[in-house]
């Protein structure tokens, strides 16, 4: 097939379908038709906004209990310990050891 006669082919489809379009009445389900489109996309929408309050209460809660076992984590660890306590009690103080680094002698240049 030419592409004249897909052309002339492709033209007589678009006159069919115009016509059909032409002579076909609207009917009541037609003039609802946006009114029903609009109505499912806010459904639509509401479901997605609960479910992103959901998920962000959900995350919301995550990051809550992680932050209460880390300052419970951080609570314990500034706690003075029974080893520090018995230490100081027998007037023995911890001293933090100190080592003094030796120098070697420098070779002077001539």
């Amino acid at each position: 097939m030419t592409l004249d006669k897909q052309i002339a082919e492709q033209i007589k489809r678009m006159e069919r379908l115009q016509k059909d379009l032409i002579k076909r009445r609207v009917d009541v389900d037609d003039a609802k038709r946006p009114e029903e489109m609009k109505k499912e996309r806010a459904a639509a929408l509401r479901d997605a906004i609960a479910t992103l309050q959901k998920q962000k209460r959900e995350t919301i809660a995550r990051y809550d209990a992680e932050i209460k076992a880390r300052e419970a984590e951080l609570k314990t660890l500034q706690k003075r310990t029974d080893v520090e306590l018995v230490g100081q009690q027998s007037g023995g103080a911890r001293v933090k050891r100190q080592t003094k680094k030796k120098r070697r002698p420098s070779a002077t240049k001539k």
